[in-house]
């Protein structure tokens, strides 16, 4: 219901009665980096580490708020994270944080590409409910969508736009899949990847000549990318441009632009449009 302090104290109570009670610690951390109350949450999350030191959320969580240097998120904790969070995805996106990255995301496309554009065989990488997906289903022939929650796979089946869906890792999807594709879609996904040089790869690896590649990041100084505080991935508009050359992929449109809120603050990115780059 939104009530974050009601929920800590409960938790905490749960806790006194119960001290080893892990799943009750996780949250409590989880509502205490929610809070902003930094020092609190790297407590709880060092605790839940001690009870069950495979804990990957936490592992993550705890690197994320310590700033050290991660290359990529555990899929354990990714899949984690949205199947929890499916339920009232859609609503807490479109209604309480102002997303609206597909639309821009479509609106750029159309710009480049004209009205009457249209790709036979697209992918939509990290799909969730399917909002990035029913924004360009009159784009593509043929949409089919993967995404590592079993949950937000089964929503964005009701949706009836994909083709295909399947539950696994964009990596190993592009591994064993045979099909090629002339349109990919990754709306708010390369937050939750990090390194982005083997998708680049095997993103161009799967496609055609002329293959179109639309996605958003989350913004950041320098060169390079970074783990934030969120748990997010954010990367720079320099180290996307330098990993699109050294991957074949040609940079077409680029936009800064406000991707969604957060704390009641826009969170600020960029769009992308990319080509295969022949040869």
């Amino acid at each position: 219901k939104g009530d974050h302090l009601a929920a800590v104290a409960l938790y905490r109570e749960v806790l006194r009665l119960a001290p080893q009670h892990h799943s009750a610690l996780s949250n409590l951390a989880y509502l205490y980096h929610l809070l902003g109350r930094r020092d609190e949450a790297l407590c709880a999350y060092r605790r839940v580490l001690e009870l069950c030191p495979g804990h990957a959320s936490a592992r993550h969580m705890l690197a994320a708020l310590c700033g050290e240097a991660v290359d990529s998120p555990p899929e354990s904790y990714v899949r984690e994270v949205f199947d929890n969070y499916s339920n009232y995805f859609e609503k807490s996106l479109l209604l309480d944080l102002e997303y609206c990255v597909p639309e821009r995301l479509r609106a750029m496309y159309r710009r480049v590409a004209g009205e009457g554009a249209r790709c036979r065989h697209g992918l939509d990488l990290g799909c969730g409910t399917g909002l990035g997906g029913q924004a360009f289903s009159g784009f593509v022939d043929r949409l089919d969508g993967i995404d590592l929650s079993p949950k937000m796979i089964a929503l964005a089946e009701k949706k009836a736009i994909y083709r295909k869906l399947r539950p696994e890792s964009i990596a190993a999807y592009l591994k064993r899949t045979t099909d090629r594709f002339d349109f990919y879609l990754a709306s708010d996904v390369m937050a939750y990847l990090g390194d982005l040089q083997e998708t680049f790869l095997l993103l161009r690896e799967r496609g055609r000549p002329g293959t179109v590649f639309l996605f958003s990041t989350e913004g950041a100084p320098g060169n390079g990318y970074l783990l934030r505080e969120t748990g997010r991935f954010a990367h720079s508009a320099t180290y996307i441009a330098q990993l699109a050359k050294q991957t074949g992929w040609q940079v077409i449109s680029q936009e800064t632009t406000q991707l969604r809120k957060e704390r009641g603050d826009w969170v600020m990115g960029e769009l992308w449009l990319f080509k295969m780059a022949e040869g």
